[in-house]
């Protein structure tokens, strides 16, 4: 059920704004090759709240796979979706399983953290449960170590990689379409 929910809400969303989401990756293209990126929802103010995701999620994945050369080591993941409805992206969005291929492959054994608090998990109805589950069961098939914290006040931790150096690609629970940034300035660390 979780799975035709999901698929089926995104399906419609994203072609309610097709056109209008295939203009605004050519306008908002420019940011591309931006070391530094912040982009408010204005920038798209008729998209709806899926195709946004998307676009920002789309953003934030290229950005992390544009920088992959500056990590080493066994760099840390850190992922923000708390709720199977924001993690139905990993399952549901090319663009995800992409990014889940070509980092686990960049870094075999790679480590990337959730925040589920208890609270979350008690709210979420059980579809919602099994979206979340079956997302880390995809990153697990990549070889990917996931970890979970429970600590509410990690949930606002915006996404990022560390390594020797570190990348924020924030596109979820921002005040923007996306954040990203690959050398963090001190006021996000």
């Amino acid at each position: 059920m979780g799975i035709i929910w999901a698929t089926t809400n995104t399906d419609v969303a994203l072609l309610a704004d097709d056109a209008l989401l295939m203009s605004s990756q050519a306008r908002l293209a420019h940011h591309e090759g931006r070391r530094t990126s912040d982009v408010p929802l204005s920038e798209v103010p008729t998209l709806n709240a899926v195709a946004s995701q998307w676009l920002g999620s789309r953003f934030c994945a290229r950005h992390i796979t544009r920088n992959l050369e500056r990590l080493s080591g066994q760099p840390f993941f850190w992922t923000r979706e708390t709720r199977g409805e924001e993690a139905a992206s990993w399952l549901l969005w090319r663009h995800k399983y992409d990014y889940l291929r070509r980092t686990s492959r960049w870094f075999p054994g790679m480590r990337r953290g959730f925040c589920i608090s208890e609270a979350d998990v008690a709210e979420s109805p059980m579809y919602e449960r099994v979206l979340l589950l079956l997302a880390a069961a995809l990153m697990e098939a990549f070889g990917i170590i996931v970890e979970l914290s429970a600590e509410p006040e990690h949930a606002e931790v915006e996404g990022f990689v560390l390594g020797e150096e570190a990348i924020v690609a924030n596109w979820l629970g921002g005040s923007g379409l996306w954040y990203v940034d690959s050398s963090v300035p001190p006021s996000r660390q």
